[in-house]
């Protein structure tokens, strides 16, 4: 589950970045504030949606993806069929899943807050058009969030008129919603820079169409509007949430008050829809696929952590049979070592009609044990993906020749052994 997670997560941050830096290069300097608010909503909204649309070629590949084996320590490791290490793999699902955790909490907490500072301290309540007022004796910084505005009384009473009406703006134009899906992105994309970025752009923008939206109103003269900036220009916004009267961008906000842009300039947004076509390909490239099946893939129930081979615990003796260890000295290996493996199973796996008739892809985990004469047993699916696939899996594994048995203080013994099976379509 989490690595399927993280595989769209790195999906999405690939449409996000390639979608964001054309905005940032063509439209960022360009003053129609809601068309510019509109497509980086797009680009939200196309980097959450695109990795659902990658496209999937005909045919596919049935192949080995890895197998236990022992590093010099006697430790177990998963590897891949390169000899790649997917402990570094688990590792880096593990540190993705954290991020979203630790910014999902950050997000859950500082929107808890919010909620209870906004009414308290409060010296009066009341309805201001489509919002609700809140005005606080201590000097707060004012700010907007849903249909709430937070005011201190010293703002109040020396330009009331002028913050309040930035914020109904805010207000009537819903930028909160805008913010909380920034976040849900920002959550889900944490490790990429530029979503960051795009959230700060967001919220500049924000502020641009809001100081247009005073200015238009007719009742607040330019030079005055701006020398107000400059004196409320400190202190930032208090919470990750909200859009506040006096939100960085000074220079850019002033700026924008005096730039004019050419109607026409609006075209340059069409490079979403090449860009999303360019991105849908770059997903849908085959070696892309390949990394995204392993990352997709990785099972945490399934990795067997480090442990010494003298200490391992051995099944039960059933009957005659022997002990089985799941850990050893020298694992059992493959006759002509993984190399060999890997060509007899290339040579020897098919990928089922049925599954391929279906589109089923995925990659099935199997155990088996490898006894103390290298002979194959007691092969079974821990990790199942689809009937076929899974039966043509333990029938490959029941064909293999014998393995060279793994030992235990210089005796073969019975060993357990885990083998992926990787079935892509191509």
């Amino acid at each position: 589950m989490m690595g399927t997670l993280f595989v769209y997560a790195v999906q999405s941050a690939l449409c996000l970045s390639l979608l964001f830096l054309p905005y940032w290069l063509l439209m960022r300097r360009d003053t129609f504030f809601a068309f510019n608010r509109l497509l980086l909503l797009s680009v939200l909204v196309l980097s959450f949606l695109l990795p659902f649309f990658v496209p999937v070629s005909q045919g596919g590949t049935a192949e080995a993806v890895g197998l236990m084996t022992a590093d010099g320590g006697g430790k177990v490791l998963w590897t891949d069929g390169d000899g790649s290490d997917v402990s570094a793999v688990l590792l880096l699902v593990a540190a993705y899943a954290a991020g979203v955790l630790v910014l999902s909490l950050k997000g859950i907490w500082q929107l808890g807050r919010m909620l209870w500072f906004i009414p308290r301290g409060c010296l009066w309540v009341h309805r201001e058009d489509v919002a609700t007022v809140y005005c606080h004796a201590r000097p707060v910084t004012s700010f907007s969030w849903m249909r709430r505005i937070v005011i201190s009384e010293a703002d109040y009473r020396a330009d009331g008129a002028v913050v309040l009406a930035h914020e109904l703006a805010h207000v009537r134009r819903r930028h909160s919603w805008d913010m909380m899906l920034a976040h849900a992105c920002l959550v889900l994309q944490w490790f990429n820079p530029l979503v960051w970025w795009l959230m700060r752009e967001l919220k500049a923008v924000h502020e641009y169409e809001a100081d247009a939206a005073v200015l238009r109103s007719g009742g607040v003269d330019v030079r005055m509007y701006q020398k107000l900036l400059i004196m409320k220009a400190v202190g930032g916004a208090p919470f990750i949430w909200v859009d506040t009267f006096s939100y960085g961008y000074l220079k850019k906000r002033i700026r924008m008050m005096k730039r004019k842009s050419n109607p026409w300039a609006r075209m340059k947004g069409f490079y979403v829809l090449p860009v999303a076509v360019l991105a849908l390909s770059a997903m849908a490239a085959p070696a892309w696929e390949a990394r995204c099946e392993e990352w997709r893939n990785v099972d945490f129930c399934g990795w067997t952590g480090a442990e010494e081979a003298g200490d391992a615990a051995a099944l039960p003796v059933v009957g005659n049979r022997e002990k089985v260890y799941d850990v050893s000295d020298v694992l059992p290996g493959f006759p002509g070592g993984e190399a060999a493996m890997f060509k007899f199973l290339q040579n020897n796996l098919h990928y089922p009609a049925d599954a391929l008739k279906k589109g089923v892809e995925g990659r099935v985990i199997c155990g088996f044990v490898v006894n103390s004469t290298g002979e194959i047993r007691d092969v079974e699916v821990l990790k199942s993906v689809d009937s076929s696939c899974d039966g043509e899996a333990v029938r490959v594994i029941k064909a293999m020749p014998k393995w060279t048995p793994g030992t235990v203080g210089g005796k073969p013994v019975s060993v357990r052994v885990k083998l992926p099976v990787s079935f892509r379509l191509r």
